[in-house]
């Protein structure tokens, strides 16, 4: 990270209109397309995949070691 921006992080899962989401031990980073921070969703375990679906996309599923996880996002991933 330079500069308050990240380059070349691991993309699991990617709002189509935001950015990247980077899932970290209890995190999930969101990044805009320009690389800045500008969001974490805290979990109760480290998050081992994320996929969005639901009828719009705007739910984030979060797959954990014992759990699977939702979240109700304000725009559609892919």
């Amino acid at each position: 990270m330079e500069n308050g921006v990240c380059r070349r992080v691991p993309t699991f899962a990617l709002f189509r209109e935001s950015g990247k989401k980077v899932a970290a031990p209890g995190e999930i980073y969101v990044y805009n397309p320009s690389g800045r921070l500008i969001d974490t969703i805290e979990t109760p375990e480290r998050p081992i995949q994320l996929v969005f679906g639901g009828k719009d996309g705007r739910t984030l599923f979060i797959a954990a070691r014992s759990s699977l996880y939702s979240v109700r996002t304000r725009v559609a991933g892919r």
